[in-house]
């Protein structure tokens, strides 16, 4: 009782909050970590669709069926971070994919992608013209094919990959490929199997970026 109370008291905050931001036009941004499941969709929808930047914590519990509305109807999104994303359907990795073609900020943290989804965004994200920071921690892209990773990676300024069940072949092609990269200043490879790569290929890019993450795994 205690839980559905508190989910009670989360719909209504988020209610008078977006009904509110309905009639402020100066608003750019908002980062949701409260439960927003049961908020209705053409609500959420109209109170986020002017902004630049949306960020839905791990709290929010974002449905599927919301998050379609918001990527068919938010043209002036530069920032989405939307992790724990589940069951996504054709239909919302294509949306999701297509988004890649107009923000500059993409986090899909900790969501469950079948390859054949995460080809297609990782496709459109090479198409990309605005992309810049990409953060696909705990996405297991063992699957993926190295050279389409590598060339998304080239072309970014930040990507994150901790966590992501990257293999040998992967790691190497993407230091090799990023090694001449123009853009790229951040990287993490966090808890991915690095002690295989050559040393040659680490020594070639490390030097040229930013910040660079490494952590063995616990396994």
């Amino acid at each position: 009782d205690s839980d559905n109370e508190e989910g009670d008291e989360d719909t209504d905050l988020m209610l008078t909050l977006l009904e509110c931001c309905l009639s402020r036009s100066t608003l750019e941004e908002i980062e949701f970590d409260y439960d927003i499941s049961l908020v209705p969709i053409p609500l959420l929808v109209s109170a986020v669709s002017t902004l630049k930047a949306v960020s839905f914590g791990h709290s929010a519990r974002l449905k599927n069926s919301q998050m379609v509305k918001i990527l068919e109807e938010c043209p002036n999104l530069i920032n989405l971070v939307a992790p724990q994303r589940k069951n996504l359907n054709n239909k919302s990795a294509r949306l999701i994919a297509h988004i890649t073609t107009q923000v500059t900020k993409l986090d899909l943290t900790s969501s469950d992608i079948v390859p054949k989804h995460m080809k297609h965004i990782l496709t459109k994200c090479l198409q990309s013209t605005t992309l810049k920071d990409l953060n696909l921690e705990r996405i297991d892209l063992s699957n993926v094919p190295s050279i389409l990773l590598a060339n998304v990676c080239t072309q970014l300024q930040k990507v994150n990959l901790r966590a992501t069940h990257l293999n040998t072949e992967q790691i190497s092609t993407i230091l090799n490929v990023c090694s001449r990269s123009r853009t790229l200043k951040s990287i993490d490879f966090t808890y991915n199997a690095m002690e295989r790569v050559p040393i040659n290929l680490l020594t070639a890019l490390v030097p040229k970026l930013e910040t660079v993450k490494m952590k063995k795994s616990l396994n």
